[in-house]
């Protein structure tokens, strides 16, 4: 039944004095627009606006031709189903005595109603969440299309941009993630071996609570163990190295001798897996031959993402095994290793639906690094890194670089000086390459799949740029130190606005 329910051309949402309320029959009773409707004037012949509910039943009966005519394997009452879930819900809270189901939505009906999955099979997937980009992908859910045939819970076909489905990855704020831990750094060594901890004291970060550190009775209730690690020399050419919340890369490094700078913002960038991690454990074996070292390292960790902008890929499970040879020539070093990351649910700590593949990812990457002692103090390195990542609906190639150059001794025996100059792990090449619906036949209830194709390439690029500085004073008893920074097109972004920042720290021992 179609009725009137506009008064006065005011308030569309109530219904005109000279309009039927549903009473008895409001389960079977939709409202639609009957006031001023503008239709041709037969007297005239042009057109005026007219009032009554001749005007919006007729109105009803043309949504129904169009919903039979759109979509051919819909029945009648499937149509008028429809209808009434589609309506804008006026006066008391669902069908009531007075505008039954509500007002005719005619958009809404020709939006998908109910479950949707894909057509050429029952794999479930929604219209606007299918899964989180890996921060390398920055905004490519953006720049693409990803078209597939979907059909609702009547069975109707719509074409749906899966890409504008896939969530960015959450901002990163590396300067309130690097000055969030408040932390005290303590070591020992006894013969071959050494053992370093690190503690803090902020009452938020999650680790274990620490009973005996000699720091007072009060804070060692509340410090929590933010990393450890322990080295051991077992030779003069051989040498083992394990850790507790800090990565492969580090440990390796404990074991060449190759330090990564102080940095807070231009990321070391082999230093990661691909994303922000929670280390578990580590381990690094260390083997010289002729001048050539040899270095076997892994960990184990789970994805982490800040607590106020959590995807479900947070906590997603990590392994990481890399193989390194690093030779020393003169004044210079140089490394290449192998890595193979594999993650059981997320593609580079992001994480995909079951109908773009789910599942998880395994990625090979080259590392290559090399450092220069110049003389003075001054020395630079170079990094590099290239993956290729595999995943169950595609694979891509992603690429990141550094360059460090640093200055000891730059105003006293106690300081330094740094630059870094980086690229984050960006996709550089491939995405998604499935089998999708493409078309559907109403005649025959069928779908047609093809190939297609979407690139996961970012539209930006993101570089880093940092000046470190740090000395210590006091004779020892303290240390102060400064930030510059500045990230162009953050997260790889080309409209996003570059982060420029600063820092200072302190910190004294009494």
């Amino acid at each position: 039944v179609g009725v009137d329910n506009g008064v006065g051309g005011i308030n569309i949402n109530v219904i005109s004095d000279f309009s039927n309320r549903a009473g008895s029959g409001a389960d079977y009773y939709l409202m639609a627009l009957g006031y001023h409707d503008r239709a041709p004037n037969i007297k005239t012949g042009g057109y005026a606006l007219w009032s009554g509910t001749s005007f919006s039943a007729p109105t009803i009966t043309g949504a129904v031709a169009l919903l039979a005519q759109a979509f051919p394997n819909l029945k009648g009452a499937d149509i008028v189903s429809i209808l009434f879930q589609s309506a804008d819900d006026l006066g008391a809270p669902g069908t009531d005595a007075i505008y039954g189901h509500g007002r005719l939505n005619l958009a809404r009906a020709f939006q998908p109603i109910g479950a949707t999955s894909m057509a050429d099979s029952q794999q479930p997937v929604s219209t606007s969440y299918n899964g989180g980009l890996p921060g390398a992908a920055g905004d490519a859910g953006a720049q693409g299309s990803l078209g597939a045939v979907i059909l609702d819970g009547y069975s109707r076909a719509f074409v749906l941009n899966l890409a504008r489905t896939l969530r960015e990855a959450p901002k990163d704020r590396p300067l309130t993630r690097a000055l969030q831990t408040d932390v005290q750094v303590a070591s020992a060594a006894a013969g071959p071996v050494s053992v370093a901890m690190t503690v803090s004291q902020r009452h938020g970060l999650r680790g274990f609570e620490l009973e005996r550190l000699g720091i007072g009775p009060e804070d060692a209730r509340r410090a929590r163990l933010v990393a450890g690690s322990a080295v051991a020399r077992l030779g003069d050419k051989t040498a083992v190295a394990f850790g507790f919340a800090e990565g492969a890369k580090a440990m390796e490094r404990r074991l060449n001798g190759a330090e990564a700078g102080a940095f807070l913002i231009a990321r070391d960038v082999v230093g990661e897996p691909g994303f922000a991690a929670k280390r578990n454990g580590s381990m690094a074996f260390r083997q010289e031959f002729a001048g050539t070292g040899i270095t076997f390292s892994g960990e184990t960790g789970s994805v982490w993402q800040d607590q106020d902008d959590r995807t479900n890929a947070f906590g997603s499970p990590y392994r990481w095994a890399n193989v390194a040879l690093d030779r020393r020539f003169g004044s210079s070093w140089v490394s290449a290793g192998i890595g193979r990351l594999e993650e059981k649910q997320t593609l580079l700590g992001g994480r995909m639906g079951n109908a773009l593949g789910g599942g998880g990812s395994k990625t090979l990457f080259l590392d290559v690094e090399g450092r220069h002692d110049f003389g003075n103090g001054w020395s630079a390195a170079l990094t590099a890194r290239h993956g290729w990542t595999d995943f169950a609906a595609g694979k891509f190639q992603t690429s990141a670089y550094g360059f460090d150059l640093t200055k000891s001794a730059l105003f006293s025996d106690n300081d330094k000086l740094g630059l870094r100059l980086s690229q984050p792990l960006r996709v550089e090449s491939g995405g998604f390459a499935m089998l999708l619906p493409t078309a559907y036949d109403y005649a025959t209830l069928t779908a047609t799949t093809s190939l297609s194709r979407f690139s996961l390439t970012p539209s930006g690029r993101e570089l880093d740029a940092e000046l470190s500085y740090g000395s210590s004073i006091l004779d020892g008893n303290g240390w102060i130190g400064g930030n510059l920074f500045a990230r162009r097109q953050p997260g790889h972004i080309a409209d996003e606005k570059n982060d420029i920042g600063a820092a200072v720290r302190l910190a004294l021992t009494f």
